[in-house]
């Protein structure tokens, strides 16, 4: 996993950069983070993007990765269902 200077040298914007600085900070110092929405979330139940190492919310993190989880629940069950028909087990 990427460092927090490499995201932030990353980051595509200064607003970014400050978000990540911002949520590393509060991470480090209390164990939880604030969502852009404005949500705060306990590590445990954040969501952290691999790509841009931004946390989010649930509700963010679904629009972020682009796929909520019910739709990601329902291709993997789809996807397990093809594998039992054709004996891929």
């Amino acid at each position: 996993m990427l460092s927090l200077e490499d995201y932030v040298f990353l980051a595509d914007n200064e607003d970014k950069r400050k978000v990540l600085r911002d949520q590393w900070s509060e991470a480090t110092e209390r164990g939880s983070v604030h969502c852009t929405c404005g949500l705060q979330r306990a590590l445990p139940l954040a969501f952290r993007c691999l790509y841009c190492g931004q946390w989010f919310c649930g509700r963010c993190a679904e629009q972020h990765f682009g796929q909520t989880i019910h739709e990601w629940i329902e291709a993997r069950r789809n996807s397990q269902n093809a594998e039992v028909c054709r004996g891929e087990q």
